[in-house]
């Protein structure tokens, strides 16, 4: 236990923590709180969204999104990591839907790209090695570059009562298993129904 503890509080000593201690008679427990730290720096960032949406045909329509930040990551402190944003500085969608009104059938297609990002958000940095309480080593690797393919089906259903509305979507359809984020497992298919009324 002597070793453990001494282990715990050398990696806590390195991380900027405050405790909470109610003033209760039920409990006296100091609980770890992990925030955000306040940088005294002035950071610059810049980025563009765009987003399209164009009707091919009276049925068939295709619309596409793109979001692109200059910086993913920002020097504050020598030695330290890097203050992270935490998100791609590369995102982008293509859709495609397909509405056919005889049978009040819509369908749509979806490809999604991400690029790789770094992370550090609380205990959860990737590209540091890092000292676990019982003293073995891990690291968190970034998210990766991916692709993901996303359909959904949509009917209405007149017969069945007014305004109702029946979906199955799924996204991640190819089921392109990857870590979204740092410290998550990995997210597979996603497979969803859905049975809508409006009245």
């Amino acid at each position: 236990a002597p070793t453990v503890a001494a282990t715990v509080a050398t990696s806590l000593a390195r991380i900027p923590l405050g405790t909470v201690v109610p003033d209760s008679r039920v409990t006296t427990n100091g609980d770890i709180a992990f925030t955000y730290r306040s940088v005294d720096k002035t950071i610059n960032l810049s980025g563009a969204d765009v987003a399209f949406d164009y009707a091919l045909t009276a049925d068939f329509s295709a619309s596409g999104t793109y979001s692109w930040v200059s910086e993913t990551a920002f020097d504050i402190e020598p030695g330290q990591p890097p203050l992270t944003l935490n998100s791609p500085d590369h995102k982008a969608s293509l859709s495609f839907r397909h509405s056919y009104s005889p049978r009040n059938l819509s369908t749509e297609i979806r490809g999604r790209y991400q690029n790789t990002f770094p992370v550090n958000s609380a205990v959860f940095v990737t590209g540091t090695e890092l000292t676990a309480p019982d003293g073995s080593k891990y690291r968190y690797e970034q998210p990766p570059t991916a692709t993901f393919l996303d359909a959904q089906v949509s009917i209405k259903l007149p017969q069945v009562a007014r305004g109702a509305l029946f979906s199955l979507g799924a996204t991640n359809l190819l089921n392109n298993k990857v870590v979204m984020f740092a410290g998550v497992p990995e997210i597979g298919r996603l497979i969803m129904s859905r049975l809508q009324f409006n009245f």
